[in-house]
């Protein structure tokens, strides 16, 4: 069958100044406007537009132009035009359509094909071309999995798909994206379509027909049949369930699953389940989590018919059309899929108990997402919600792809608005995903970007939730710009359950600090806003927002919600027996020992040196009050690290040859600046660009240092202040593998990497930069500065002079640099800090129960040994009862505590702080009961807590099983007191 397609095109003009005519054609609009429906072959009944793709080329078009115009998500109506695309200057266009149309009622297409050339030599031109039917009721169907170009890695970008029509240009008729090889590309059952990665032509598959993809079934692909069938939700109104929505499921027919390309082995495999429902229904969803059929729990059905009077059953007989049946491939799960370790590494599954809830949910992964299993009340998702009515904050949480974040993805960008229509959503949806580059102009706020699993949106009130559109946009990093993939995920929060309920408390009765007040509304859990906060008796007073001021002896609060549920709460007060400040000196009973020397920054910023076993408290250098001495920087508290080795030789001294290996001749002086240590001179390193032929001879040069070994981790830190030259620059180099350089510029105090790196100004004009980088594998490694290279580069025609001084090369000692540690020849290590508590537990009272506050600065050094904060012993040598508080690998506080040799609490605490700030840590405990919190925002609460029994022993900042093991950063205060406080009051007191 033969129709027409009617396109229009429009010139348009521009006067230019000069005495040329105004009909210079500079560009052009092209309508093309297509019949809404088109009868179907062989039949009175007829099929109705869904998808357009019109493909221009032409010898002016330097890039090819591809658009897709496909009817919306969720439109009854069949798609229309006219169809506008924009075109570039050009005389001579090749136009190529694809129309497909659909008869939704039985789930097949005709697919039509039409072309011709246009010329733009006038300003308006009608043009007709004739389209054909290429494919006539065929079957859509759908390949995923994985493209392995080795065993565990694939390619990653926008894929093309082209159709060849006989005896013409191909023309591409759809575009998608792989991402290390994870990838969902369209099928038609008698149509060849050849996919193809667009930055580098390679071929992925020259034909994705069906009978084609059937040659590939094997125990690493297999084909799953799906007939058209009725999604139905039904709600319990108490006595009988009520259909709510039954929709045609306009779903691909066929489905291939698996892995494919050449690094696909046999040890890779596409499992299958031998389920067999039946008309059991699909999923019950007890909203209530009675574990019985009450009112409001949902009935989720995939049903042969509207009426859902059969359910569909799954690989019931592998050639009934009306059931979702094996065609072939794969293998039995239950014999040969049993490590669950392997999924999505060597194993994909096809679980029906997925099936029909989320984009891609047979193969459980869309884009970089793994789907998120159901609990008991919510089906499986890409995104999971929950919701805080006190904070008005929603939580999202989704999954990764193992291994996925860094291979292919480096995060997610979360955006979201409020008040959204059907047009927001519809306007940023392009085909196979959403055009998240185009979110932020239709009104979307950024709720930032994360290569974690969860974000927050602040502000929300859940009678938003009906307009509440959101978009999970992963994204890749180059050149420091993020590139969105189009894979990205849309949640329904539309009819999301906020799960407002009656207001809660934590506890009636807790214990709290005499002298602190702090916000009740940590003492409550759900509630319908707003709160009210009434004083009923006692020596306290609390406010009208919740702010409670403690008073001697106990007080009664009545809190109550906005739906009139309200509780007592009684208050009693507890004073504090120890408050202990580490800023300027060791508390009473409290010792510290190191056998080395070691530096800090004291009061005026100065780099100062102290004697073994001397404390250091230490100040913040880029916070000083004045620029003169005494310049009253801002105390951090006493420091503590582990131990660390500078393997330069010499680390003041850059005359010695060590620096200058091979043919590299800086130019070193002393002209009497003074250092950052505020005694010795600096060295004057000069950029005279002695040699043009080689210029960067005047850059030190140190080949002496141990080689790498993979993941090894250099951390390369130096002291600069300007000269005469505008940049500094310092680099890790691996022979034949990569390099980290560092670039600072002084007039802008920042530095430019793209490896971990940093910079700390003090006082006086210096700085101390440092940059970060991680071996490849098993080579050699070099450290170079120069002293007058550019911002961005070396600049062989630089001049100038820079201050350095204190050069620091660690290895495998955390991701972040130590003090500086001085050396005169060879390399050095300053030793662990290990401050020792009072040794009998009378100090505090009884460490069987109480509660700690600690005030204390981390990194957060990700080191195998993670810094100890705390550890309560019974016998001092870390093999009896204790209970340790350590940060975490980049930070966090874990809670361990071993009794009788066994674990019985272990717990993390995610870190809500920047690794500049100081943050605050309390936690009570006692016997069956343990309460924790993290600056106001982290808590966690357990009831099967088990104390150590008679402790005796306290240490801080370091852990008596391992001197390695220190706190790495300072510790600022340490408060006690002799009763375990509640939750709320320590919440109150970290905040």
């Amino acid at each position: 069958m033969r129709s027409a397609i009617k396109v229009v095109v429009f010139g348009i003009f521009i006067l230019l100044a000069s005495c040329q005519k105004n009909q210079d054609i500079q560009g052009a609009s092209l309508q093309l406007d297509l019949p809404q429906t088109r009868q179907k072959l062989g039949s009175l009944s007829t099929n109705t537009l869904s998808r357009v793709s019109v493909y221009l080329s032409g010898p002016s078009i330097t890039i090819p132009i591809f658009k897709v115009f496909e009817k919306c998500l969720d439109c009854s109506t069949p798609l229309s035009g006219p169809f506008e695309i924009d075109l570039p200057p050009s005389r001579d266009v090749l136009i190529q359509v694809v129309a497909v149309y659909e008869d939704p009622s039985v789930g097949s297409m005709d697919i039509t094909y039409g072309d011709d050339k246009v010329s733009l030599e006038e300003a308006q031109e009608n043009v007709t071309i004739t389209v054909s039917s290429i494919a006539t009721d065929v079957k859509m169907g759908k390949i995923t999995g994985r493209y392995l170009d080795s065993a565990t890695q694939g390619p990653s970008g926008i894929v093309e798909g082209y159709y060849t029509p006989p005896g013409k240009p191909a023309v591409k008729v759809v575009e998608s994206e792989i991402i290390n090889g994870w990838f969902q590309f369209i099928a038609i059952e008698t149509l060849s379509i050849n996919y193809k990665l667009a930055s580098s032509g390679q071929t992925l598959f020259t034909d994705s027909s069906f009978a084609s993809l059937d040659g590939l079934l094997g125990d690493k692909v297999m084909r799953i049949e799906v007939p058209t069938h009725y999604s139905v939700w039904s709600t319990h109104n108490g006595s009988s369930w009520v259909t709510d929505q039954a929709r045609l499921y306009e779903g691909f027919n066929s489905l291939f699953l698996g892995f494919f390309g050449p690094g696909a082995t046999n040890a890779h495999k596409a499992c299958r389940y031998s389920y067999d429902w039946g008309s059991l229904p699909y999923r019950n969803i007890d909203v209530d989590g009675s574990s019985s059929t009450t009112s409001g729990d949902r009935l989720f059905r995939l049903c042969k018919d509207a009426n859902c009077a059969q359910t569909l059953s799954f690989f019931g007989a592998t050639t009934d059309p009306t059931q979702l049946s094996l065609r072939g491939g794969g293998v039995d799960a239950s014999a040969q899929c049993t490590n669950s370790s392997l999924d999505f590494d060597s194993q994909l599954h096809f679980k029906n108990d997925y099936f029909g809830e989320a984009d891609n949910s047979f193969a459980q992964f869309y884009g970089p997402f793994k789907i998120i299993p159901y609990g008991s009340n919510n089906l499986s998702s890409y995104v999971k919600f929950t919701y805080s009515v006190v904070l008005q904050e929603l939580d999202l949480q989704w999954d990764y792809l193992p291994n996925i974040i860094g291979n292919g993805v480096d995060g997610v960008e979360v955006f979201y608005k409020k008040g959204a229509t059907t047009q927001d959503e519809e306007l940023i949806r392009i085909a196979d995903g959403y055009n998240c580059e185009a979110a932020r102009a239709r009104g979307y706020t950024s709720a930032g970007f994360t290569s974690g699993n969860s974000q927050s949106l602040n502000g929300i009130h859940h009678s938003e939730f009906p307009s509440l559109s959101i978009l999970v946009c992963p994204y890749r990093t180059k050149d420091g710009t993020r590139a969105y993939f189009r894979s990205a995920i849309s949640p329904d929060v539309k009819s999301f359950d906020a799960g407002v309920s009656p207001l809660q408390v934590v506890s009636s009765n807790f214990n709290v600090d005499a002298v602190t007040s702090f916000d009740l509304n940590y003492a409550t859990k759900d509630g319908v806003p707003p709160l009210s906060f009434t004083y009923k008796s006692g020596a306290g007073s609390v406010t009208s927002a919740g702010i409670y001021t403690p008073g001697a002896g106990s007080s009664v609060v009545n809190i109550s919600d906005a739906d009139g549920t309200n509780f007592d709460v009684t208050l009693t007060s507890v004073t504090a027996t120890k408050d202990l400040d580490f800023t300027s000196s060791l508390p009473t009973a409290f010792s510290l020992s190191r056998t080395s020397m070691a530096t800090f920054y004291n009061s005026d910023g100065e780099v100062e040196t102290v004697a073994a076993h001397f404390p250091r408290f230490e100040y913040d250098p880029s916070n000083c009050t004045s620029a003169a001495a005494p310049r009253n920087c801002a105390a951090r508290g006493l420091l503590l690290e582990s131990a660390s080795t500078n393997r330069f030789s010499y680390s003041e001294d850059f005359s010695q040859v060590y620096w200058n290996a091979g043919s590299y001749d800086p130019s070193v002086s002393t002209d009497g600046t003074v250092a950052p240590d505020g005694s010795t001179l600096a060295t004057k390193a000069e950029d005279t660009n002695k040699d043009t032929n080689n210029w960067n001879a005047d850059k030190f040069y140190v080949n002496t240092l141990p080689n790498c070994a993979e993941n090894r981790k250099y951390i390369f830190s130096l002291f600069v202040k300007q000269g005469t030259a505008a940049n500094m620059n310092i680099s890790v180099q691996e022979a034949a593998q990569a390099n980290a350089d560092l670039y600072f510029n002084f007039a802008s105090k920042t530095a430019t990497s793209y490896d971990p790196h940093g910079v700390t100004e003090l006082p006086n004009g210096w700085f101390r930069i440092w940059v970060s980088y991680k071996c490849r594998a098993t080579a050699s490694v070099v450290a170079w500065i120069g002293p007058a290279s550019g911002q961005n580069s070396f600049e062989p025609s630089a001049f100038g002079y820079s201050y350095i001084w204190g050069a620091q090369m660690e290895i495998d000692e955390g991701d972040y640099p130590t003090s500086y540690i001085a050396t005169t020849g060879s390399a050095t290590m300053r030793t662990a800090d290990i401050l020792s508590g009072p040794a009998s537990s009378a100090y505090f009272s009884n460490l069987s129960k109480g509660t700690f506050l600690l005030s204390y600065h981390s990194d957060g050094n990700s080191k195998a040994a993670p810094g100890t904060l705390l550890m309560i012993d019974q016998l001092g040598t870390g093999t009896g009862d204790r209970m340790t508080v350590s940060g975490e690998p980049g930070g966090g506080i874990r809670f361990h505590v071993t009794q009788s040799g066994s674990p019985s609490t272990n717990y993390v605490m995610a870190d809500s702080q920047d690794s500049t700030d100081t943050d605050t840590l309390a936690f009570s405990y006692q016997s069956g009961e343990f309460n924790s919190a993290l600056n106001g925002v982290d808590k966690y609460s357990v009831n099967s807590y088990s104390a150590p029994s008679s402790p005796s022993v306290l240490r801080f900042g370091s852990n008596v099983n391992s001197i390695d093991d220190n706190l790495d950063g300072h510790l600022l205060q340490l408060k006690y007191w002799p009763e375990p406080l509640g939750l709320p009051a320590l919440q109150g007191l970290t905040d």
